[in-house]
């Protein structure tokens, strides 16, 4: 999908976020322009090891680490957004939906991590996605914990 520009709501150590960013300074370095990945850690300890490891691995300056409480960091998201990945409390994929969805473009895909293990957690952030009002369309794929795929119509 050429994603440059990206989100990752639950940064933690910053692994998933590394290969992020490598695919979109890939994608910038082949066709040209820029791109980043914001990811957002409520825990600054977490976001401290993730800073280091994005620094030994030279994809420092593709990610923007934002810390704090979901809401905060992705307030003022830059539109549009290729691609999400949501890998937090389930209580808490609503919210960041609720952020993103307006800002994803056509064609624009939300993963949501361990959808199957805890389908009842995820009731809200679920409600949101089937209301035809959004927009979005969703897929259970078939991963160990269940990884939910979303597209923006």
């Amino acid at each position: 999908m050429r994603a440059r520009r990206v989100v990752e709501v639950g940064t933690s150590h910053g692994v998933s976020t590394l290969y992020l960013a490598q695919a979109v300074r890939l994608v910038t370095e082949s066709d040209g322009g820029a791109g980043t990945v914001v990811g957002t850690e409520i825990e600054p300890a977490k976001a401290a090891v993730a800073r280091e490891h994005f620094r030994r691995a030279g994809l420092q300056s593709v990610i923007d680490l934002r810390v704090g409480d979901i809401r905060a960091p992705l307030a003022d998201l830059e539109a549009p957004l290729d691609l999400a990945l949501i890998d937090i409390w389930p209580v808490l994929a609503r919210p960041a939906l609720e952020m993103i969805a307006p800002r994803l473009r056509p064609g624009g895909v939300v993963l949501i991590d361990n959808t199957e293990g805890h389908r009842e957690d995820y009731r809200d952030a679920f409600a949101l996605i089937e209301d035809p009002a959004n927009g979005l369309l969703a897929q259970t794929l078939p991963f160990r914990a269940g990884l939910e795929m979303v597209v923006k119509r």
